[in-house]
C-alpha cells in the first residue's frame, strides 16, 4: 500500500519483521522471525467510489512465492507469513463488505493457507466525513472502535470459516479497551505495539490521541489489564503482545549484523521491499 513517506507509493505492500531469539543451539541462538504483511488498499484515502484491485497485495504474494523457496532453504525450516487483512467499516463503505478482499483474492488466499501461513486483522478506524467529503481516522469515540473491531472480527470468521487469532490495529495505535476487546473476541497474538515511538507520523485527517511506547518491552509479552504496555507479572490472560521494533525504511536497507543483531532480539526492519 502507499508508505508514510510523504505519499510517496509503493508497490509491494507493507512489510514488518519481528526478530525473538527462541532457542539455542550448538550453532548458536536460532532466531525466529516474524513476518507481518498487511493486506489493504494501496492508497491510504481511497476514492469511495472506484472499487480499484490491491496491487500492493498482489505484488506481495508474488514476491512471497518467489522468497519462500530461498528462505526455506537457508534455513532449511518451512517458511510461514503472516497476513493481515483490512476488514473495517472503510472496506466496507467502498466495497460493499468486509470481506472483499477474502472473496476477490480467494485463490491466492487458499494458496497461502496450503502453505500454511496465518491470516489476522488489520484495522483502522476510518469514518467518511460527508461534510468534509474525506476521510477521517476517528481514535476518540470508543463505540466507534469498539464498532470497528467486532465487525471486522465477525467479518473475519465469515470469511475464513474460523476465528481470528492475530490481529494489528493500524498505525501504531491501541488502547486498554480495545486490548481488551480483542481479547474477549478471542484473539492471541497483538503485533501492534512500535517499542521507542511516541506520537503519530500519520499525515491524515484524525482525532484522538496516540500512545507513548518510550518504555514498552523489546520482547512478547501478556499486557496488563491496568496498561497495555506493561507487563503482567503472573501471565493470566492468553492474548501476549509480540512488539513490532521499527526503524526508518533508509536504514533498513542496512539491517544490523554480527554482535549488534544478536544483542537486539528485537531488531525489525519496517517498510517496503522492491
Amino acid at each position: 500500500r502507499s508508505s508514510r513517506d510523504g505519499g510517496r507509493s509503493q508497490s509491494v505492500g507493507r512489510f514488518q519483521f519481528s526478530m525473538i531469539a527462541s532457542e539455542n543451539s550448538a550453532a548458536g541462538p536460532t532466531i525466529a522471525v516474524l513476518l507481518c504483511i498487511d493486506v489493504e488498499p494501496d492508497e491510504r484515502e481511497v476514492d469511495p467510489h472506484a472499487q480499484v484491485d490491491w496491487v500492493g497485495f498482489e505484488h506481495a504474494v508474488e514476491l512471497v512465492d518467489r522468497l519462500r523457496p530461498t528462505i526455506e532453504t537457508a534455513t532449511g525450516r518451512p517458511v510461514r507469513m503472516s497476513w493481515f487483512l483490512r476488514l473495517d467499516p472503510q472496506i466496507t463503505h467502498v466495497y460493499g463488505h468486509p470481506g472483499w478482499a477474502a472473496d476477490h483474492y480467494r485463490q491466492q488466499f487458499d494458496a497461502l493457507a496450503s502453505m500454511g501461513d496465518e491470516f489476522g486483522i488489520h484495522l483502522h478506524p476510518w469514518k467518511w466525513d460527508h461534510e468534509r467529503s474525506r476521510w477521517m481516522q476517528d481514535f476518540a469515540d470508543q463505540s466507534w472502535v469498539s464498532y470497528c473491531v467486532e465487525s471486522a472480527f465477525a467479518a473475519f470468521e465469515q470469511a475464513f470459516g474460523s476465528a481470528c487469532r492475530s490481529f494489528r490495529f493500524g498505525d501504531r495505535w491501541m488502547n486498554d479497551e480495545t486490548m481488551a476487546l480483542i481479547d474477549r473476541l478471542g484473539a492471541t497474538s497483538d503485533s501492534t505495539i512500535e517499542p521507542g515511538q511516541a506520537g503519530t507520523e500519520t499525515p491524515d485527517v484524525y482525532i484522538g490521541t496516540f500512545p507513548d511506547y518510550s518504555h514498552v518491552p523489546t520482547y512478547p509479552y501478556r499486557p496488563s489489564r491496568q496498561d497495555f504496555r506493561s507487563p503482567l507479572p503472573e501471565p493470566t490472560r492468553d492474548l501476549i503482545v509480540i512488539p513490532i521494533n521499527s526503524a526508518p525504511a533508509e536504514w533498513a536497507t542496512t539491517p544490523p549484523r554480527g554482535e549488534i543483531a544478536l544483542g537486539s532480539p528485537g531488531a525489525v526492519y519496517e517498510g517496503s521491499l522492491d
